[in-house]
């Protein structure tokens, strides 16, 4: 789930419409834990714990947000139908 983010400047509003989910497409993220920050709207995953400790002590600015989680793959499928609304399905992966 992604956390609302506010557009710095005209060239990040245009790419956050051009990134806006439409409700004809499936759409499909596999995630796991990972730790990172939304920082003025970006997301930065898999941040060793310094520049974690930098991030985190900069959350009074309100431009920061930590994240415990970091999607690893993400895909999209066109659909003949609209669709609305959100299904989660979790899977543990383990090795043998």
């Amino acid at each position: 789930i992604r956390p609302p983010v506010k557009p710095r400047n005209m060239p990040h509003l245009i790419r956050l419409l051009n990134n806006t989910r439409q409700n004809n497409r499936i759409y499909i993220r596999l995630f796991g834990d990972d730790y990172g920050a939304v920082v003025q709207g970006e997301q930065l995953t898999s941040l060793p714990p310094s520049m974690l400790n930098i991030y985190r002590s900069d959350r009074s600015s309100g431009t920061t947000t930590p994240l415990t989680k970091a999607t690893f793959y993400e895909t999209d499928t066109l659909s003949d139908y609209a669709i609305e609304g959100l299904h989660l399905l979790h899977l543990e992966i383990t090795t043998q």
